[in-house]
């Protein structure tokens, strides 16, 4: 009678530290962005985020290859970053007719992927995109002129 008492007390207790044990894996899976300029591809058709926290500011624009839009894909609200990193915007575009379906998640502190669905009227397009912070271009080293 003893030993089964004690063997339930050994598993209610693996239980509890089972359960702590999830709990810490789940905060530390938890991803924090880093703040700043985010790049969402690159060139004339990327986008851009601001992230500030677990925000990302309103204004954020997504990788298009302008299929079904004209201008910039532009979120006009801001858009929320949840604990373990995913994040979401699904309506209309800011300053163009159509609407938007942005998501994506933070991989790491300085990656996220995701993928956006512009709609206008018949058309629709998905793009895949990973973003990072953006790194200002450094001027080249000045050479000194050669006499």
């Amino acid at each position: 009678m003893v030993a089964m008492k004690r063997e339930r007390a050994g598993r209610v207790l693996l239980a509890a530290f089972l359960v702590v044990l999830a709990v810490a894996a789940a905060a530390f899976a938890a991803v924090t962005p880093k703040p700043g300029i985010w790049a969402i591809g690159s060139g004339e058709s990327g986008g851009s985020m601001k992230i500030s926290g677990h925000t990302i500011a309103a204004g954020a624009t997504s990788l298009s290859d302008f299929k079904c839009n004209k201008l910039n894909a532009v979120m006009p609200s801001k858009i929320t970053i949840d604990a373990s990193g995913t994040f979401s915007y699904s309506g209309k575009l800011k300053g163009q007719p159509g609407s938007i379906a942005f998501s994506g998640r933070f991989t790491s502190a300085s990656k996220a992927t995701g993928k956006s669905v512009i709609r206008n009227k018949s058309c629709k397009r998905t793009i895949s995109w990973v973003a990072k912070p953006y790194v200002a271009p450094t001027a080249p080293a000045a050479v000194p002129p050669a006499y």
